[in-house]
């Protein structure tokens, strides 16, 4: 028996839709031919730089920094990285609370935090240790500085109010790794750095590298730069590690006195700026004028144990020695107005020229630690 139906126009075109839709879908859900089929694309990136810490030594409290009452500033290897930071005036402009004092080209670098000037033998130290900054500063051997702002006294004794300053120097990683870097400025000065990382049984060790040729924007303040930073770690059992570093950084370079005011009305006291300033001048270049010239070796050594599950303890000893041949052609003050001049230059530019040379000093200092801290849950 043959049974009959009957669609009305209506019914025909929805049951031709539906068909359309399924086989449609049908399409969809099917896989894609092999020969479509897109071969996997992995992004990778560099990642950006570190702007704050969770801890830092400087705070001296062994909790993290939000639970600390003090003000700590900590500046990594990959800011001063990124940011092409060569000297440490150029690492201290990254917070707006630090500044430089005198920091001349050529010449020693100092610090101030919140206005008050630190002293170089009160307020610095290194890995924890008390460390003078009357030497050369090697930023390529720094794992971050850590900037501690306000009273410092109870951490670091006799010192300027100001604060304290704590370089931490880079130390061996798991691995092994060799990294070559070489820059040059439009000046026409050269750096090369290698940053050297190995496993040696159970030994860790890294090597950093430098050798640079000095060639700034002034005239005749050209000089060179070499730093050897090696650092060794390892572990005498499960709960006690042995650690040890050696830095030797040595600069040579003219420095480059700051200029000073014209006397401009003759009553012995330069108050005008100069109509011309030839920014490449240097007052230092004489016939007769030395470079300056610094050299700083430091050693330490380090013992950290662990108690039990809540306490550790740490015990460090570190020696430096610095070597400065200090010299400067600076200009002081003008014997030829009517009227001597002090401080400042005469009205027509003259000034009195000293030769300053304070030859083969040397500073030598010594430093210990000894801690017990509860370790963080």
């Amino acid at each position: 028996m043959a049974t009959h139906f009957k669609l009305s126009p209506i019914s025909l075109a929805a049951l031709t839709l539906s068909c359309g839709m399924s086989l449609s879908a049908a399409a969809q859900t099917a896989p894609p031919p092999t020969s479509l089929r897109l071969p996997q694309v992995t992004v990778t990136g560099k990642t950006a730089p570190v702007l704050d810490a969770n801890s830092a030594d400087v705070g001296g409290f062994g909790v993290p920094l939000a639970q600390t009452p003090q003000s700590v500033s900590v500046l990594g290897a990959d800011l001063l990285v990124a940011t092409g930071a060569q000297s440490l005036s150029t690492v201290i402009k990254l917070d707006a609370s630090l500044a430089d004092s005198y920091n001349t080209t050529g010449y020693l670098e100092s610090v101030s935090v919140r206005g008050f000037l630190l002293n170089q033998s009160g307020n610095f130290s290194r890995n924890g240790l008390i460390t003078s900054n009357d030497g050369p500063i090697a930023l390529e051997n720094l794992e971050h500085v850590e900037v501690l702002k306000g009273v410092a006294g109870l951490q670091s004794g006799v010192s300027a109010p100001g604060g304290l300053v704590n370089y931490v120097t880079k130390a061996p990683l798991p691995g092994n790794f060799v990294t070559a870097a070489v820059s040059a400025t439009d000046n026409g000065g050269a750096k090369l750095h290698l940053d050297a990382n190995q496993q040696v049984g159970a030994v860790g060790l890294r090597v950093n590298l430098v050798d640079e040729s000095l060639r700034p924007k002034f005239d005749q303040a050209n000089g060179s730069r070499q730093l050897l930073a090696v650092a060794l770690q390892t572990r005498l059992d499960a709960v006690t590690a042995l650690s040890a570093n050696i830095e030797y950084h040595r600069k040579q370079q003219p420095s480059v006195p700051g200029l000073g005011l014209l006397d401009a009305n003759g009553d012995g006291v330069g108050d005008a700026f100069p109509a011309q300033i030839q920014p490449r001048l240097n007052l230092n270049d004489q016939p007769w004028s030395q470079p300056f010239e610094a050299s700083s070796t430091s050693a330490e050594l380090a013992l950290d144990h662990q108690i039990n599950a809540h306490w550790r303890a740490r015990v460090a000893l570190n020696t430096q020695r610095l070597t400065i041949d200090d010299r400067l052609a600076f200009p002081d003050g003008c014997s030829n107005a009517a009227t001597y001049v002090y401080p400042g230059l005469c009205a027509n530019g003259d000034v009195d020229v000293y030769d300053y040379r304070s030859e083969g000093e040397q500073r030598k200092l010594w430093s210990w630690d000894a801690r017990l801290a509860a370790c963080r849950t």
